[in-house]
């Protein structure tokens, strides 16, 4: 009786460490409402993998109705990080990928890691691949010689940051920055930002670096970036390190703005650098974006080989539309400073 007594205890404690677990996956739901709450939602696919895992052990016990509940929860829960789930939850219908007539261009966006101990294997991965353009984020003071180097083949470069010490943006180009046009800059190394003329036809390419969510700067930074792209000019390309999951309101915020849509089929980016790299399909996170405007069409886009950095490079292929907005006419460059 005793034993019996004691498993049956054992099994509630159990029950009880399950339930609190659904916590904060239900809270994630509600990242609207407040940004700590959108926290949560970040850690969604993993928080539901290890609960549903943790609630196996009660099928073991008594409980097994409890069990499959959470079991079924978590199912549900782990359903909404799927992008096709995502879509029809959602009723947004993504353009169709119609062929336009055109060249098709290229962009890389690499998250450099401010300490890279090889820089040269992104040098050569940037060789290989030869993009049209290149967007980047943690420029630290470490990466300015190697920065040089790229400008021998792109010379149009675009650098925001406030002092030497800091974390960097940027865009690296070998198609002519439009004459005139602004070149933004926002806060730190959060947001640059400009218009690129492809052969004649204009796109605003932007790269942006976001903080880790609530409680550090990102909600901040959300709401300091969000007037700048509501006023970004199209055909427009967003890329960059989010620091925010493809299911968060942060990201959703962001191409509510914008008037973009996240490019899908990506998998994860980032892993721990504490973890093998190799890792990353199977425990890493996308944080990694490509948010683009309808009317640029998304010919291929796909996570490349790791170069030493914890996140991995991005390469999105795609063609501009015929008729293109036309650049401004005010030759003063903006930058704005927090």
């Amino acid at each position: 009786m005793r034993r019996t007594k004691k498993i049956s205890s054992l099994s509630f404690a159990v029950f009880i460490i399950a339930v609190l677990g659904t916590v904060p996956l239900v809270l994630g739901f509600f990242g609207e409402v407040h940004p700590a709450l959108d926290t949560f939602s970040h850690i969604r696919a993993h928080l539901s993998v290890a609960l549903f895992l943790f609630s196996l052990l009660l099928l073991l016990t008594g409980l097994r109705r409890e069990a499959m509940l959470l079991c079924l929860f978590c199912a549900l829960s782990f359903a909404t990080t799927i992008e096709a789930v995502r879509t029809q939850i959602s009723g947004l219908e993504l353009p169709e990928s119609a062929k336009v007539e055109g060249a098709t261009y290229s962009l890389v966006q690499i998250n450099l890691l401010f300490a890279h101990p090889e820089p040269q294997r992104v040098l050569q991965m940037i060789g290989q691949q030869n993009p049209d353009v290149i967007t980047y984020q943690e420029a630290s003071s470490a990466w300015e010689p190697w920065l040089k180097v790229l400008e021998g083949r792109y010379p149009y470069h675009l650098l925001c940051k406030d002092y030497p010490g800091s974390w960097g943006v940027g865009i690296l180009s070998r198609r002519p920055f439009v004459e005139g046009a602004e070149r933004l800059c926002v806060d730190d190394g959060v947001l640059a930002a400009v218009q690129i003329d492809f052969g004649g036809q204009v796109a605003t390419i932007a790269s942006l670096h976001l903080s880790w969510p609530w409680p550090m700067q990102q909600p901040a930074q959300l709401n300091e970036i969000e007037p700048h792209l509501r006023a970004m000019k199209h055909p427009l390309i967003i890329a960059g390190d989010y620091n925010a999951s493809p299911w968060s309101h942060a990201l959703v915020r962001m191409t509510k703005a914008s008037d973009t849509y996240d490019v899908g089929g990506l998998g994860a980016t980032w892993m721990l650098k504490q973890l093998p790299m190799s890792w990353v399909k199977w425990l890493g996170v996308q944080i990694d974006h490509l948010l683009v405007s309808s009317n640029v069409t998304v010919d291929q886009a796909k996570t490349l080989d790791e170069v030493g950095s914890d996140h991995l490079p991005l390469l999105l292929k795609f063609t501009l539309p015929v008729t293109s907005v036309e650049p401004e006419e005010d030759d003063t460059t903006q930058v704005v400073q927090h």
